[in-house]
């Protein structure tokens, strides 16, 4: 054991006192089995020539020579050797895999000394792997990691991660790409927050594009932050003015209205928000497994459930809001009707299941 690299002293030692267990348990017969049985011939000469490999300093194929043995017949001590591989590769993650297999799989029959050396060897490794947590906005989204791993949003467990550099790529249909570059620290926790916004060709429209919309789309591509129908006609300057019509009181009342509703879903959407912070924030603290875990989980899933219906909810009244100021403009300054005698009372009405306008009077 001559080329066992960085680690080598340690893994020599582990991987001398396996070799001669897993030799054993792959060579000693069994009562009702020949000892020239031509799977278990096949499994040892695959072991075999991992151990060569391994010896040579040829990781890959003494992995592979070591998969074949253990498909062949499955023994958990193949399970380090394969992790000491991995680890040999430069592959922490699948070194930790197979090592934890291995003290599940052993149970109580693995040697003291051999289970102690394994842990050892698991708390090396984990101070070469971090933690990531991605939250991403909206849920349904893809997070493509260094190019090859999907995922879909949202993403409540943490990621465990090789310490280095990483790339995360996050896409979703209708939206703008945004791709994001990292550090992980071994041991440590590091946090991917990414909120995609809307492509130029799905951004929703305001009004049909006619002459009633509520605003004109200015240079800099915003909105007007005047009416395009605030110039007024010659013929309705001596005219009424700017009287309180019944049409006016009606769409002025319906548009503070439907600005109440935005402004009271808005609110509760920012709770909802707050809501789901503090579920991950549970989530990430409680152990993983027990009920406070679960629990948070399931809070964190449903505060963000809320908070999107409400978000959605908000932008829907906005936009009502804005097309009824834009109704309430046209009657204010170009509407005329002089026999207009009526009287109307608007009494806008705001509750926790419900928000609306109630018109009373006569038209």
């Amino acid at each position: 054991m001559s080329r066992l690299g960085h680690y080598g002293r340690f893994t020599s030692h582990l991987f001398a006192g396996l070799l001669a267990l897993s030799l054993t348990s792959l060579a000693v017969p069994r009562p009702a089995q020949a000892q020239d049985d031509p799977t278990r011939a096949a499994a040892r000469d695959a072991f075999q020539g991992g151990v060569a490999a391994y010896d040579a300093g040829h990781y890959q194929a003494a992995l592979e020579h070591f998969q074949e043995a253990y498909r062949l017949l499955p023994n958990p001590t193949v399970r380090v050797n394969m992790a000491s591989c991995y680890e040999q590769l430069d592959l922490p993650l699948q070194a930790i895999d197979h090592f934890e297999r291995f003290l599940v799989e052993a149970g109580n029959d693995a040697p003291r000394d051999q289970v102690r050396e394994v842990r050892a060897a698991l708390r090396r490794l984990h101070a070469r792997v971090g933690e990531v947590f991605v939250r991403v906005e909206p849920d349904g989204a893809t997070v493509v990691i260094d190019h090859g791993d999907s995922r879909r949003a949202p993403i409540l467990d943490a990621i465990p991660m090789t310490a280095g550099g990483h790339h995360f790529e996050v896409r979703m249909e209708g939206y703008r790409t945004v791709e994001r570059d990292i550090v992980v620290d071994g041991g440590g926790r590091a946090e991917v927050e990414v909120s995609l916004e809307q492509g130029v060709d799905a951004a929703p429209a305001v009004g049909s594009g006619g002459a009633d919309d509520v605003a004109a789309p200015n240079p800099d591509g915003g909105l007007a932050e005047t009416n395009p129908l605030v110039e007024q006609p010659a013929e309705h300057e001596a005219g009424g003015g700017l009287g309180l019509s019944t049409p006016v009181l009606v769409a002025g009342s319906a548009t503070i209205g439907m600005g109440l509703i935005a402004l009271g879903t808005g609110i509760a959407a920012l709770r909802a928000n707050s809501d789901y912070d503090a579920a991950v924030t549970a989530f990430q603290n409680s152990p993983r497994g027990t009920t406070a875990h679960v629990q948070a989980q399931q809070d964190g899933l449903a505060a963000k459930d809320r908070a999107n219906r409400l978000a959605t909810a908000t932008d829907v009244f906005l936009v009502a809001t804005l097309a009824g100021a834009g109704v309430t403009a046209y009657f204010l300054f170009f509407y005329d009707d002089d026999e207009d005698d009526a009287h109307v009372t608007a009494t806008p009405v705001v509750s926790p299941e419900a928000a609306g306008v109630v018109l009373s009077g006569r038209f």
